[in-house]
């Protein structure tokens, strides 16, 4: 994305927001980042962005009803580079969608079900650069398994609450 090109926001919708709801709205294809987070969306809403927005480059699902199969339909948005999906019932299952995301530089996985297999596995992707994983099922800090990991800058396990642009 250049400077001089547009971005196009679907944020700050109310937390009332429903699959019917999203799915009603049309999106120009062009979107760029979309905000959902907090809404009672799944499956259907993501159908709908992989259809509707596939320019979409930051994606937050945060506090969502998101599942590891939901995700599926994830890998139709091939400019996707932010993901954040903190606070979401995704686990271990999640993980053979997640890699599929070519394009993938920041991964929130905050307050999930992830593993350390899980981890290990998401850290081999190339083109992730930043992985949000504390409040997670990994066992980083006691396992010697994960000393070089923890050296890896890739690896985040502090705040992962700051601004994240396009």
């Amino acid at each position: 994305m250049s400077p001089t090109e547009p971005v196009l926001f679907v944020s700050h919708l109310p937390k009332t927001v429903t699959d019917p709801d999203f799915v009603s709205v049309p999106f120009p294809s062009d979107t760029r980042v979309v905000n959902l987070a907090g809404c009672e969306i799944g499956e259907e809403s993501l159908v709908h962005i992989a259809r509707s927005c596939v320019a979409v480059e930051v994606l937050d699902l945060s506090d969502t009803l998101v599942t590891d199969s939901d995700l599926r339909h994830l890998r139709e948005l091939t400019s996707l580079r932010q993901l954040l999906l903190t606070g979401t019932k995704v686990g271990d299952g999640s993980v053979e969608h997640l890699v599929e995301l070519k394009k993938l530089e920041v991964l929130h996985l905050v307050d999930t079900d992830v593993g350390d297999e899980s981890i290990e596995r998401l850290l081999r992707m190339p083109t992730l650069k930043k992985l949000y994983v504390f409040q997670t099922r990994a066992e980083l800090e006691g396992s010697s398994r994960f000393k070089e990991l923890l050296d890896d800058s890739r690896l985040a396990r502090g705040n992962p609450y700051g601004v994240i642009s396009p």
